[in-house]
């Protein structure tokens, strides 16, 4: 995927999906993958970042 620049990443798993969003949509992946209990995030970057983190639950 080429971006000439890359302004907000989001990033939404559930048990078996992982969506991500590019610059609000510019770009959009979806992939199927099943993840334990213990799955972590890992996001770095050459300059600094802003990260935000929610949890999401359904009732």
């Amino acid at each position: 995927m080429n971006l000439a620049r890359l302004d907000t990443l989001q990033v939404y798993l559930d048990q078996s999906t992982a969506e991500l969003f590019v610059n609000q949509g510019e770009k959009v992946l979806t992939f199927k993958a099943y993840f334990g209990r213990d799955t972590g995030v890992k996001i770095g970057s050459e300059k600094k970042i802003r990260v935000s983190t929610w949890i999401l639950e359904v009732s």
